[in-house]
Parts: structure tokens; sequence; C-alpha cells
């Protein structure tokens, strides 16, 4: 479904209030305020390379419904769309599930940074992200389909446990924080971040990303398995 943004349609979205219902399903969760849990030591230029090297491994996505979501996220991704989302304002580039982009990934920060995260040496998934200046990724809430369909074998439980540790989503900066740029977990904005800090993300918490700079924002979202 795609909006079209005709005086008709802009109208008919501003009386109908179709954010109403998602807004109350978000207000209701309660409030989380991410805090750092590491600083990793990366080399930026070796990520800034790896994205022209490596380029043919990117996914290019855009706010649509994917196949591995639960009903509740593709009815929320729809009503994104009916609110104007689309590939022209929601566009990334997403390393890490083509090829062996997630290997050579795992091999970019190093088993002393994992080591800092005491993530499980065997079960990682990690996502580099690239939003260009004017997109951004709508209020959402991870469900980390992507790690657990990598890791058939993993029992998860609704408290996110497994048989060998918790499943744990951590968001890092590749870059230090730019004008512009914002990543926003519950109701905190994260703004002057340092490159390499490390946030976490719980699963369920609503999120969202956002460039409105002049520069692309490369960050890193990383799911994995720590024991508490």
């Amino acid at each position: 479904m795609t909006f079209e943004y005709t005086p008709e349609n802009i109208k008919k979205l501003l009386i109908d209030k179709p954010w109403v219902k998602t807004k109350q399903r978000f207000d209701a969760m309660p409030d989380y305020t991410p805090h750092v849990i590491e600083t990793l030591n990366i080399n930026e230029q070796e990520w800034l390379k790896f994205c022209i090297d490596q380029y043919d491994l990117a996914e290019h996505r855009w706010e649509s419904p994917k196949p591995h979501y639960s009903a509740d996220g593709k009815s929320l991704v729809e009503a994104n769309l009916s609110l104007g989302r689309n590939k022209y304002n929601s566009y990334e580039l997403n390393w890490g599930k083509v090829g062996n982009s997630n290997q050579l990934l795992i091999g970019m920060i190093g088993n002393e940074n994992f080591k800092k995260l005491k993530f499980h040496p065997k079960y990682i998934l990690v996502r580099l992200l690239i939003k260009l200046p004017g997109q951004g990724v709508a209020w959402h809430v991870d469900e980390a389909n992507s790690f657990l369909n990598l890791f058939p074998e993993l029992e998860v439980t609704n408290t996110n446990y497994t048989q060998h540790g918790k499943v744990v989503r951590y968001w890092f900066p590749v870059t230090d924080w730019q004008d512009g740029h914002m990543f926003q977990i519950s109701k905190t904005i994260l703004w002057n971040y340092k490159q390499g800090q490390v946030f976490d993300i719980p699963l369920g918490q609503g999120h969202a990303s956002a460039n409105a700079g002049l520069t692309p924002q490369y960050s890193v979202a990383l799911t994995g398995l720590v024991n508490d």
C-alpha cells in the first residue's frame, strides 16, 4: 500500500488520525533508559572501506512487510505505509545476511571486543546499516527473528532466554555523532555519541532512527547471547 500525497488523502489522514491506535500501543510500554554497555575499539576507515569493497553484499531495504515478521510486526508496517512511509524516505543499505557478510563483520569487530560484551562466540549476528540523508526507520520494535532463523537450534522462551544465554540487541555508531543524526530508544534520544559506544535496546522496546543531516549515518546492530 503506497500513500499518495494528494490533497484529499492528506486531509483524510488528518481527520481520521490512523496513528492513534499505534501510539496508544507504544505509550503503554514501560519507559526505558538506555545506557552505554561498553566502548569498542573499532577502525572507522576499515568500516567505511568495507561498505565500498563489499557493496554487492548489501541488501537494499525500505519499509515493507518481510516474510519473517510476526502478524503484529506486519500490522505495524502497514500502519507506517498508510502514513506515507515508502522506499524514498525509509531506504537503507544493510549488510549481514547476504553471502559471508556476517562473518566478515564479526571479524572486523574482533574477539577482544566481543569478550568485552560477553557474547557467546558461536551465536552472533552483525548488521551494518547506512542511512543516507533524508532517510529514516520508523518507530518499531525488534523481535530478533533474523537471528533466531540464522540459529534454528536455539530454543527461546518468552523472556528471551535460550539454552546458551539471553538474546540481546545492542547498537553502536561507526562514526562520532554528526549534525542531524538521531537514534531514539524509548523516550531517550541519543546524540553527541562517540564512535564505538554500545547501547542496549531491549527486545520489544520501541526505537527509531533518522538522518536529517548532510552525511551518511553509519551504525551497527548486534544480536547475540550473553549470560547474566
